[in-house]
C-alpha cells in the first residue's frame, strides 16, 4: 500500500490531467457528470481505506493509561484528566475489543461478527478508533 502512495507523487498529476480531459470531452450531460463525480468519490473512499491500512497496519489499540471507563445510566463515560467523553453502547463494544492484543482489523472483524448485516461496520470501527485516539481515550501500540 505504501508503494502505491509513493508512486502517486509523480503519477497523480498526469492521471488528473487525463481524467479531466476525459470528463470535459465525454461527460456532456448532467447525468454523465454525476456518474464521473460518483466514480471519483468512490475512488477516494477506496484510497482512504488503503491509506488507513498503511497507517494502521498492525497497530493494536488499547485504552490509554490516563483513560478510565465509568459506567453511567445507559452509557459509558471515558474519563480523562481534563475531560470526559460519552461513549455509546456500540462504542463501548468497540472499546472492549481494543485490548492491545488485537490489531485494528481484528477489532473490526470482532464487531462484524456481532453485526453481520450492517453495511459500514469496518469503516465505522476505524472512524471510531481514530476519533478515540484523537481524544486520548485510545492509544495505538
Amino acid at each position: 500500500g505504501l508503494e502505491y502512495f509513493l508512486s502517486r507523487t509523480t503519477q497523480a498529476p498526469r492521471d488528473a490531467k487525463e481524467g479531466l480531459a476525459y470528463v470535459l470531452e465525454h461527460a456532456k450531460s448532467a447525468e454523465d457528470q454525476e456518474r464521473c463525480a460518483a466514480a471519483l468519490t468512490r475512488k477516494c473512499a477506496i484510497l482512504w481505506g488503503l491509506l488507513d491500512g498503511v497507517e494502521w497496519g498492525g497497530s493494536k489499540p488499547r485504552l490509554a493509561p490516563a483513560a478510565l471507563l465509568r459506567p453511567e445510566a445507559d452509557e459509558t463515560l471515558a474519563v480523562l484528566p481534563e475531560r470526559a467523553v460519552r461513549i455509546s453502547p456500540s462504542g463501548k463494544a468497540i472499546l472492549a475489543a481494543c485490548d492491545g492484543v488485537r490489531d485494528v482489523e481484528a477489532v473490526a472483524a470482532a464487531i462484524r461478527t456481532e453485526h453481520p448485516a450492517a453495511e459500514r461496520v469496518e469503516r465505522d470501527v476505524f472512524e471510531f478508533i481514530e476519533r478515540m485516539q484523537t481524544l486520548g481515550v485510545l492509544q495505538l501500540t
